[in-house]
């Protein structure tokens, strides 16, 4: 029987995309797959196309060139209400700012994305079930202006995670943490996907955490100003 682990959940294949309005930028990615379990690197200086190739992986921005599939599906070829339901229920999202809302409670943070996609019931016995295993179940009535920027890191991971998506997408995860806890914030990812049959790939500037990766695509050799 074959491993399903080695189709890849993400896969881009001769992949471009060039702004409207902007002649000296395209982005370009011949050749990139994610399989389950695994943690893949996006980076590349500012400007490189790091924001761009995760909206184009979630669907916000529809390729110019090539193809992007997620599970087997380019949102590029969905229309517009059904990539924005593909990206709530197929792609968790952990934004650099973590999207979190103050005067909801972590719980209500971590169901958000379910209630936004009318997944009904709610789950939250899922909701509970992830965030005991990511520690945080002791926090679950707390709003975010109470919590510590990992203990909000571990909410955003925990909504990422509740519909069960097959690829996690985190923009600058490690970008407001020290060294070691950036380490163990990756760590706590990958750990995490692993145990939920999902990839990550997240964009870093840190060069020192891309030996925690098992795969890494640099924008700055891929991508670049087209002169």
């Amino acid at each position: 029987m074959a491993d399903d682990r080695a189709i890849p959940v993400l896969a881009a294949d001769a992949l471009r995309y060039r702004h409207r309005g902007n002649d000296r930028f395209e982005l370009r990615l011949d050749r990139f797959e994610l399989c389950a379990g695994e943690l893949g690197a996006c980076i590349g200086p500012s400007g490189s196309g790091k924001s761009t190739l995760l909206d184009l992986i979630a669907g916000r921005l529809v390729a110019t060139g090539g193809s992007v599939r997620v599970a087997g599906t380019d949102p590029g070829r969905l229309n517009a209400a059904a990539r924005r339901r593909f990206r709530l229920t197929r792609i968790g999202l952990m934004p650099q700012t973590l999207a979190l809302i103050d005067h909801l409670t972590a719980l209500e943070n971590i169901m958000l994305v379910a209630t936004v996609a009318g997944v009904r019931p709610v789950p939250v016995a899922r909701a509970k079930a992830v965030a005991q295993r990511l520690g945080i179940q002791s926090l679950l009535r707390r709003r975010p202006p109470r919590l510590s920027q990992g203990e909000r890191q571990r909410v955003a991971l925990a909504r990422a995670l509740l519909l069960r998506p097959p690829l996690i997408l985190c923009d600058e995860p490690t970008g407001n943490l020290d060294p070691e806890r950036s380490r163990d914030a990756v760590e706590l990812m990958r750990t995490a996907a692993a145990e939920h049959d999902a990839a990550v790939l997240m964009t870093t500037h840190d060069h020192g955490l891309l030996d925690a990766a098992d795969r890494v695509v640099d924008l700055a050799a891929e991508a670049g100003a087209v002169r």
